[in-house]
């Protein structure tokens, strides 16, 4: 019984420290932007090419949706009605979903 108390606790005093640290959607959207602006730098430095894929951030930006859980919220982008799902935010940080295909 004592167990079953404890893990209770813990998990309450866990999902309180999740749901005073969400990002909010407005920090979630700029840390998106941000670490994608950075990847596309570190796979086109200097080319016409990074110009074009930055042109192309923009554009999914506008599409970037973020649903709120409560703890923690899920960005993601439904084109054609297929969603895919980008970047999880807790814990005050944003992190991005590996194998994007944007």
């Amino acid at each position: 019984m004592k167990t079953l108390i404890r893990t209770i606790i813990i998990l309450a005093v866990l999902a309180g420290i999740m749901y005073i640290t969400i990002p909010t959607e407005e920090n979630h959207r700029t840390m998106v932007e941000n670490k994608l602006t950075e990847r596309i730098n570190k796979e086109n430095p200097n080319s016409l090419d990074a110009f074009g894929e930055k042109i192309r951030l923009k554009l999914t930006m506008l599409q970037f949706e973020i649903d709120d859980y409560v703890v923690l919220n899920i960005g993601h982008i439904t084109h054609d009605g297929e969603t895919q799902y980008i970047s999880i935010g807790m814990f005050n940080h944003v992190f991005l979903i590996d194998g994007l295909d944007l």
